[in-house]
């Protein structure tokens, strides 16, 4: 994984001159400029976001540890009798027996 990564890392830049080299120069420039906010944005996020997110999750910890959790209780009771071969009937099952009798009426 990391090696793609890398491999990633060093193709892209060359991927970018390759194609800017048959594109107007104000998509490269846009590519350029929108590239290099987005390494601005990355060092702010890794170096002064998240140590400080970090920080304030140590200290809340401190104050509040956190508690482990309760098991869950089943949210139904199993009510089936114990020796039931087939505790519900299938779809198949009902449909078979709804016209029940139906068939021994006498025609008039």
């Amino acid at each position: 994984r990391d090696r793609q990564a890398g491999i990633t890392m060093y193709m892209t830049p060359v991927m970018m001159l390759f194609f800017g080299l048959y594109q107007p120069s104000a998509v490269v420039l846009y590519w350029f400029v929108g590239g290099i906010f987005s390494i601005i944005q990355q060092l702010i996020t890794n170096y002064i976001l998240k140590p400080r997110l970090k920080k304030q999750v140590e200290e809340e910890f401190k104050k509040n540890p956190p508690k482990a959790p309760k098991v869950a209780k089943p949210a139904r009771k199993d009510v089936t009798p114990k020796g039931s071969a087939n505790p519900t009937p299938s779809i198949s099952t009902k449909k078979k027996n709804r016209n029940a009798g139906k068939q021994n009426r006498k025609k008039k």
